[in-house]
């Protein structure tokens, strides 16, 4: 069976050639908005949401489907991406969903949620939930135009 090992926001992820490992360019937990933000509004924040998944039997390959479900803090639905989990030829398979910017209604916690389903069923199983903080930042500097800063 596919195994979710975890789930992150980060604005940058980079993959060594060699090994295989990762580097994660600052994990993103909270953005800050500068005063007089006015929302809607699209984060000029580029992120990598990376998102890795195993098998459970090492010797069984298996496939399915996952998604990132991404809901504002009143839980309205923003954004739905989907992506294939292929773990027929490896043990292990590593997702990044890169995005250019981020939808924002106002501030509040906005949550990531990871769901994936086994090829040949149906039914979404829930297996993590990443909470990102919108904040206006009170007596920041503005910066040019609507550009937000990140913490």
């Amino acid at each position: 069976m596919i195994r979710h090992s975890w789930s992150l926001l980060c604005s940058r992820c980079i993959t060594d050639p060699t090994s295989k490992n990762i580097t994660l360019v600052e994990v993103l937990e909270q953005i800050n908005a500068p005063p007089g933000t006015a929302f809607p509004t699209m984060a000029p924040v580029q992120t990598d949401f990376v998102s890795t998944w195993y098998r459970s039997d090492p010797n069984q390959g298996e496939r399915g489907t996952g998604r990132i479900v991404l809901n504002d803090p009143g839980g309205a639905l923003l954004d739905t991406t989907q992506f294939a989990i292929d773990l027929t030829s490896f043990f292990r398979s590593r997702i990044v969903t890169r995005r250019s910017g981020i939808s924002l209604v106002g501030p509040g916690v906005y949550h990531f949620t990871v769901d994936f389903k086994q090829e040949g069923q149906e039914e979404w199983q829930n297996v993590a939930r990443i909470a990102l903080n919108v904040t206006i930042a009170e007596g920041a500097i503005t910066l040019q135009g609507s550009a937000l800063t990140t913490q």
